[in-house]
């Protein structure tokens, strides 16, 4: 039994958490590590698991993360239903809707909102939904 709660919890140790809108610079920080610099004012990047996140900040408090891959990768969709379940708070999500480019999802509990990039017609990848290369963006709602 002993052997069983270790394991579980070397496995939560383990598993990358992410997506928390609401959180400060410093619990960002603890949750991804250190930033990896600032791309504009009230923005900070930081990288983990092979993933990319620009974290934009309004009044001291995260507002909206974007995830993308690190070198010209892609998402897959189990990550990106991985960090929507990791940014679920105890809630969950709806799809909202569909476009050729994006999937709309809605948390139940009304506090977020979340795009997810389709494949490209080219089969180069997912769709760059930001500049940076995102491709899953969480916003506080």
């Amino acid at each position: 039994m002993k052997a069983i709660a270790s394991l579980s919890l070397i496995v939560l140790i383990a598993s990358p958490s992410f997506a928390r809108v609401g959180e400060t610079p410093d619990e960002c920080a603890i949750r991804y590590g250190s930033s990896t610099g600032n791309l504009a004012k009230g923005q900070a990047t930081f990288r983990r698991g092979g993933v990319t996140i620009v974290v934009h900040f309004e009044n001291g408090k995260s507002v909206r993360e974007d995830f993308g891959p690190e070198s010209g990768g892609m998402l897959s969709d189990d990550q990106i239903n991985s960090l929507l379940q990791e940014s679920a708070e105890g809630s969950s999500w709806d799809k909202a809707g569909e476009t050729s480019t994006v999937i709309s999802y809605v948390r139940k509990d009304g506090h977020a909102s979340a795009q997810a990039a389709k494949p490209s017609d080219q089969g180069s990848g997912r769709i760059k939904l930001t500049v940076t290369g995102a491709e899953l963006i969480i916003k506080a709602t």
